[in-house]
């Protein structure tokens, strides 16, 4: 799984073929077939994968006491941190699938909308309890507030996968997210 989950990351799931995976996994198609039900099933678990490795531990951040701001900076530096030393590939595996939408199967498409949607409702569950601790002063809808961060984390992503300087990306992103405070 972790495999697959990696080169899916690393190349992007419209680059990496059944056959890559069997033979970068040491595994034969039929036994991947018989396992997943085929690529759509693969994609899907990879995601999951993804999520449990990737997303949760990060997303563990949002959780905290924090005042807003603080949050924002220990998040933002998470998401955009050095991925040479963690041993990760650069960019982020959901919006890489998300782009390629067009390409796969309805249950990677289920896992797709299911992993979004905890993210939106992370980010919306941290914005509500900032605005109760009063550590942010917003009349801005907490899911319209949501919706903005995760674009704006996408972006990143989508620089951090072309190879864009990681620097002027954290720049932009802080620059697109001061608004919020």
């Amino acid at each position: 799984m972790r495999v697959s989950m990696m080169a899916f990351w690393q190349e992007g799931p419209e680059a990496i073929s059944l056959n890559d995976v069997c033979k970068r996994a040491g595994v034969s198609r039929p036994s991947l077939y018989r396992e997943f039900g085929g690529e759509d099933g693969l994609l899907a678990a990879s995601l999951q994968k993804y999520f449990e490795v990737a997303f949760v531990p990060i997303f563990k951040t949002l959780e905290s006491d924090e005042p807003f701001q603080v949050t924002l900076e220990n998040f933002t530096a998470e998401m955009t941190g050095d991925r040479v030393e963690k041993a990760i590939p650069e960019g982020c595996l959901l919006v890489k699938m998300r782009s390629a939408v067009s390409q796969i199967g309805p249950e990677t498409a289920k896992a797709i909308n299911t992993v979004h949607a905890w993210k939106l409702n992370a980010y919306a569950n941290w914005i509500d309890r900032c605005k109760k601790n009063g550590t942010l002063m917003s009349d801005t809808d907490t899911e319209l507030l949501a919706a903005y961060i995760d674009a704006q984390m996408n972006l990143t992503m989508m620089r951090d996968a072309r190879g864009d300087d990681r620097d002027m990306s954290r720049k932009i992103l802080r620059l697109a997210l001061l608004n919020l405070v």
